[in-house]
């Protein structure tokens, strides 16, 4: 007889119940009850089905690889108060990993660390939405704004010959306090969702374009109006869409 069932047969299902309630994976429900793995797990599924245990808590491949083991080990022994600590500094789950310094980020990793929040109640409401990569804080990026994306704003004003002395920081409290909207027609706008994604409308204008980018001329607006836009001032382009908008 295997420890599993000497256990369930000692101290009852709700003991067997209980540890899967404090548990993100087979594999951990499994090394706390101090059962082998491969003996146990097909057993502990047929547990679960037969007294219908919930596991929606589990992670979606319900049993884990050993390197996600390791991490969820490695979790454990930081502890809820130092990872939520980190948590805090962090839009989402990705650039927690990477502050906790886990060296390379897996598929299920995101997924780990957000049942480890959720297992020990720790705050994520302030994660962004979003999946951030890792490619958008940790290689150039901010917030919301790939890496990628500063880039060709700092290539085309090298190549144009532009001063460029403004920050993605400084760039991001822009449109923030433009609440997130185009400057010139108040729609709503957006940033790419993916890396190479030109799913995004925000698009970064220079107010006076015979000036370069600094802080008191950069102001967000909507791509396709930048198109138009081109070299004009905001109020040349404003008097224009009126002398269309009367014609029509």
């Amino acid at each position: 007889m295997t420890r599993l069932k000497l256990l369930l047969n000692e101290f009852g299902v709700d003991y067997i119940k209980d540890t899967i309630r404090q548990s993100i994976s087979y594999n951990e429900t499994l090394k706390k009850l101090n059962c082998g793995a491969s003996k146990c797990f097909y057993e502990l599924k047929d547990i679960i089905k037969q007294y219908q245990i919930d596991i929606s808590h589990f992670l979606g491949r319900g049993r884990v690889s050993k390197n996600r083991c390791r991490f969820i080990d490695q979790l454990e022994d930081i502890g809820p108060v130092i990872v939520n600590e980190i948590l805090q500094k962090v839009d989402c789950p990705s650039q927690a990993i990477y502050l906790i310094g886990k060296s390379s980020l897996g598929g299920e990793d995101c997924q780990i660390l957000k049942n480890f929040a959720n297992k020990y109640n720790l705050n994520t409401s302030h994660w962004l939405d979003l999946p951030i990569l890792l490619s958008k804080r940790f290689k150039g990026g901010y917030k919301e704004i790939y890496g990628s994306m500063w880039g060709q704003y700092q290539r085309h004003a090298e190549t144009r010959n532009l001063l460029f002395n403004i920050s993605i920081e400084q760039a991001w409290q822009q449109f923030l306090e433009q609440d997130r909207k185009c400057a010139l027609s108040g729609i709503l706008l957006t940033f790419q969702t993916q890396c190479r994604k030109r799913d995004g409308t925000a698009s970064l204008d220079r107010i006076n374009s015979t000036r370069g980018y600094e802080v008191d001329n950069i102001q967000w607006i909507h791509k396709e109006l930048q198109k138009v836009k081109m070299n004009m001032s905001d109020e040349r382009l404003i008097t224009w869409c009126k002398i269309i908008a009367a014609y029509n």
